[in-house]
């Protein structure tokens, strides 16, 4: 079967963001909540050392993510998740702490990842949307405005999630339709997801900031493709090519790249006039 999207998980957490982010968590949380939270018990203090061995068996996951070993990856992510929710409980509480509610979020969405290598895409969308319900626990009233203002990197962490629910969605609409079973309601689903997650990556786009560019080049390619391959040519390749625009000072090795000019050879064979009124420009702040 053709791989429309993808993207090897190169690059391990960098503990120091994720300190951060679950600083911003536990912040943000104080002024979210959820309808879970009424009558559970504060999270309990934690003694020494008590998530140490869910920490370790993402270390392994990790790991193994590196090697491109993505079945004992996965079972590993899947491993550490239940394994931070266990040591929560033996304290007595269902409420967990913002840095680990974060933790057992990023295990579900690295999960995602390995899962799209193995080409499990509906359980790739599974495991990004349980790592969206819990990061969107400190949202404050739904507010993604504030939640950039306040606490940026959960943000980013967010807006990733929703990218990599994105990709797999995609996937699994594509393998649908190859094999014949497409379904309508799943593929507008598929397409409001896309559009969300542009929608996220405008407004964390910093046009002085570099760093925000890939992120917004992302979602341009997973909406422009999916545009493309469902017959909308007309929005779909103006969006992949401002995305390879962005890129254009990517190294060609990075997957990001990789896929949005896979996506410019499908604009290619598929829509070469409308691609020749829509040319890649030259300047990528032309295409922000």
């Amino acid at each position: 079967m053709a791989r429309w999207f993808g993207g090897r998980w190169r690059k391990k957490a960098d503990p120091g963001e994720v300190a951060e982010a679950s600083g911003a968590a536990d912040s943000a949380g104080r002024s979210a909540q959820g309808p879970e939270d009424s009558g559970d018990l504060e999270p309990a203090s934690v003694p020494p050392g008590l998530y140490d061995g869910a920490d370790e068996l993402m270390d392994r996951a990790h790991a193994h993510l590196d090697q491109d070993e993505f079945a004992r990856a996965e079972i590993l992510f899947d491993a550490a998740a239940d394994e931070y929710r266990r040591a929560t409980e033996s304290l007595g509480t269902r409420r967990a702490s913002g840095e680990v509610v974060l933790k057992i979020a990023m295990a579900s969405r690295t999960r995602g990842k390995a899962l799209i290598e193995l080409g499990r895409f509906e359980d790739a969308v599974n495991a990004g949307a349980e790592a969206l319900a819990l990061l969107q626990q400190f949202i404050p009233d739904q507010d993604f405005e504030a939640l950039i203002r306040d606490a940026p990197e959960l943000a980013d962490n967010y807006a990733s999630t929703l990218d990599d629910v994105v990709v797999a969605r995609v996937n699994a609409t594509v393998r649908a339709a190859q094999e014949e079973r497409a379904d309508p309601e799943l593929l507008e689903e598929t397409l409001l997801h896309a559009n969300a997650a542009l929608t996220v990556r405008n407004l964390l786009l910093d046009r002085d900031a570099p760093r925000t560019w890939p992120g917004l080049a992302g979602a341009l390619v997973s909406l422009g493709h999916l545009e493309m391959l469902l017959g909308d040519g007309g929005k779909g390749v103006p969006r992949v090519t401002r995305a390879n625009a962005i890129l254009l000072n990517v190294d060609s090795t990075d997957p990001l790249k990789r896929r949005a000019a896979e996506a410019l050879r499908a604009a290619e064979g598929l829509y070469p006039g409308i691609l020749k009124e829509n040319p890649v420009p030259t300047d990528p702040r032309e295409a922000l």
